[in-house]
């Protein structure tokens, strides 16, 4: 008899084996949650912060449901991030311009999940809910909940802390600016602790802020913005009115000395991917409020494809590395670059492309080095017309300009001492243009002195460099 059942039993026990392997590897297979920013019941969260979720596989972002915050206090909805819709309806609010912007980002193993700006309060217990399927395979039953930290850093504070992991008093560089009053008159520091920071920071009005980085190369503001992205070229502006572009990651209206200093600024939009600069600086100014804007770059490093730079009002750059493609460096200026490296990443494409009027100067270059991407052999340094003006004073080019140099005609195109960055011997010019002034000491001792000078090209202005360097 015992020969009878042995064998069904055996292919029995195998059956349920098999069924068992196949139930844990499927269950294997589903999306389960590793880790969370905010943890479960975390306190002290800052109130600009983002949420994350780390699984245990990549996640794939659903095309239904949405994240909602809920006061815990009295179940009351404060935010809801809706995945559902396309990503160019999504609009955010940030430093009082309407910009469409990414509601989830996934990298590797981690969704950061985006709430609007400003809808979380000091002093507060939030609960997060996740409908099902907002991740692929996710049933939705989460909980999750945190509290914010109990009042903000005092009013007049001289140094606020950005800290991705949320240890500072802010969570986003956005958050921290957002806490400088309009037409600020005390300097204020903010300190950008080490890491990447996924975010368009805008602002204006803001005035005497110091953005400082605590690692040039390793604390990095980056996004993928551009023109295609956002709805329209450009925004007016309160409460200055008049408007400025909102394709750039970082970008800075009407807003008096301000430093940007030892971080790295990337515009992550891929190559071809329409105007996307790293920084756009600009002035409005109208009858009733003229405002002066006053920028300071110091050991930066910025990044793009494609129109890298837009200032138009006063700039001073020292050593700071700009890179990208087509243009990149442009604006009304004026500009004063002292020490800085560019970098052009393509043939047919310019380093500058001014936009003065003939009462400002526009870029004037000291002490610069000018090079090219392997392959680039056909670059320009400017692309300007009418009226306007780039210099060069004691600047080094490597080999990647087409042998005439300039694109087009630029009134007010100056260069003194121009050389070879690979042996200091003076550049070959033979083709350059006719219309371009190549100064001497003998007769323009007085010009270069002039354009060695920050305040005559600023207008008046003398950019307080910061002095810890």
């Amino acid at each position: 008899m015992m020969r009878i059942y042995r064998q069904p039993i055996l292919i029995g026990l195998i059956s349920v084996f098999l069924a068992a392997c196949a139930f844990a590897q499927q269950d294997a297979n589903k999306p389960a949650i590793v880790s969370r920013l905010p943890d479960q019941n975390a306190k002290d969260v800052c109130v600009d912060t983002h949420l994350s979720l780390t699984f245990n596989s990549a996640p794939t972002l659903g095309k239904s449901g949405a994240i909602r915050i809920f006061d815990a206090a009295d179940n009351k909805l404060v935010d809801t991030v809706d995945v559902s819709l396309p990503t160019d309806h999504q609009t955010y609010v940030i430093g009082g311009s309407s910009l469409h912007a990414y509601p989830v980002i996934i990298t590797g193993n981690t969704a950061f999940i985006y709430p609007h700006n400003n809808c979380l309060s000091y002093g507060k217990t939030y609960n997060v809910k996740l409908d099902a399927d907002v991740f692929a395979g996710l049933d939705g039953n989460l909980d999750w909940t945190f509290s914010t930290k109990a009042a903000p850093p005092p009013a007049g504070a001289d140094r606020v802390v950005v800290s991705g992991d949320g240890a500072g008093d802010f969570s986003t560089v956005q958050g921290a600016v957002d806490f400088v009053p309009e037409n600020n008159t005390k300097p204020l520091t903010i300190f950008i602790k080490k890491g990447t920071y996924t975010e368009i920071v805008s602002f204006a009005g803001k005035n005497h802020v110091t953005f400082l980085g605590e690692d040039r190369d390793q604390t990095i503001v980056a996004y993928s913005n551009n023109n295609s992205f956002q709805p329209n070229l450009a925004t007016p502006q309160t409460p200055f009115g008049g408007s400025s572009y909102r394709r750039g990651v970082f970008m800075g209206l009407n807003s008096s000395d301000v430093v940007l200093e030892n971080f790295t600024i990337r515009n992550t939009t891929h190559k071809g991917g329409s105007q996307a600069e790293a920084i756009v600086f600009k002035e409005v100014r109208n009858q009733k409020e003229p405002n002066v804007s006053q920028t300071i770059l110091a050991h930066m490093n910025l990044y793009s494809f494609q129109d890298t730079l837009q200032i138009s009002g006063k700039a001073y750059l020292t050593d700071t590395y700009v890179e990208g493609d087509t243009d990149y460096m442009w604006g009304n200026g004026p500009c004063f670059f002292q020490n800085c490296s560019f970098k052009t990443l393509t043939n047919r494409t310019s380093f500058t492309q001014t936009r003065n009027d003939a009462q400002h100067h526009g870029f004037v270059f000291v002490d610069c080095k000018f090079d090219g991407a392997a392959g680039v052999t056909t670059a320009a340094l400017g692309n300007g017309s009418g009226t306007s003006e780039v210099v060069l004073i004691n600047c080094g080019l490597g080999k990647m300009l087409a042998p005439t140099g300039w694109a087009s005609r630029g009134a007010n195109n100056s260069e003194y001492n121009t050389t070879n960055l690979t042996d200091g011997k003076p550049y070959d010019m033979s083709q350059w243009p006719a219309w371009m002034k190549h100064l001497t000491m003998e007769k323009d001792a007085d010009a270069i002195a002039h354009f060695r000078d920050p305040a005559w090209v600023l207008e008046g202005w003398t950019p307080a460099v910061p002095s810890s360097w």
